[in-house]
């Protein structure tokens, strides 16, 4: 968790030029999951005089009973808000996006490399 912590920031740095991001794992009966959250705030922007992005992305992997494969299953949501203040509109913009997507796929057994 530690480490994903640190590759997560990274990245939202690089991406989103600021904000501040938590990743947080969890053990399942039989697998695991993870939740991935990016919080960025503006103020005083072009015409944004103040907004903010919100984006959570929740993954889980349950491996099948027979251990042939696993079920992998992310849902992402996004949420936005943004105050614009121009001369000819003072508005607020706000939404939520949610997409999820499941997939089953086979679980590869990884062999260790001899080292002599």
């Amino acid at each position: 968790e530690v480490d994903a912590n640190t590759l997560y920031d990274s990245y939202r740095e690089q991406y989103y030029e600021g904000g501040v991001s938590s990743v947080y794992l969890w053990d399942l009966a039989v697998g695991f999951a993870g939740c991935f959250l990016v919080k960025k705030c503006v103020q005083g922007h072009a015409s944004v005089t103040e907004g903010s992005w919100d984006s959570i992305h929740v993954v889980e992997a349950v491996e099948a009973s027979d251990g042939a494969s696993a079920t992998y299953k992310l849902t992402s949501t996004v949420m936005l808000t943004m105050d614009v203040n121009k001369t000819s509109l003072d508005s607020n913009l706000s939404g939520c996006m949610v997409r999820q997507k499941e997939v089953e796929l086979p679980v590869r057994m990884r062999t260790r490399a001899r080292t002599e």
